[in-house]
This record gives C-alpha cells, sequence and structure tokens, in this order.
C-alpha cells in the first residue's frame, strides 16, 4: 500500500517537472513573440512617419497647382 502512494507521489512530482518544463518554453516562446511584435510596430510606426512626410507634401503640391 506504501508503495502505491510512493509511485503516485512519483508520477505526481515527473508530471510537474514536465509541466515546468513546458511551461518554461512556453514563456520563451511568448517573449520571443512579443519582441517580434514590438518590432514590427515600430517599423509600422515609422512606415506612418514615412508616408506623412512623403504624401502631405505630395497632395498640398496637388491643391496649390489647381
Amino acid at each position: 500500500m506504501k508503495k502505491t502512494y510512493n509511485g503516485i507521489i512519483i508520477l505526481i512530482l515527473i508530471v510537474n517537472v514536465v509541466m515546468g518544463i513546458v511551461l518554461f518554453q512556453q514563456s520563451v516562446k511568448l517573449t520571443k513573440l512579443e519582441l517580434i511584435l514590438s518590432t514590427i510596430d515600430a517599423k509600422m510606426e515609422d512606415l506612418d512617419d514615412a508616408h506623412e512626410e512623403d504624401i502631405i507634401p505630395r497632395l498640398e503640391k496637388i491643391l496649390n497647382e489647381k
């Protein structure tokens, strides 16, 4: 009977270790994804700024020509 409980406790410990490893790996993946998303966001802001700097003067020039 005592061996059965010991076996169950060992099994629970093994499952907890495996779940801890999986959660750590998922945390690393999420951190990488957050970094990629923040980089994309920064690039989109740069692109928006570039469009504003480029497009607005062009539109003003077109409006002034008429």
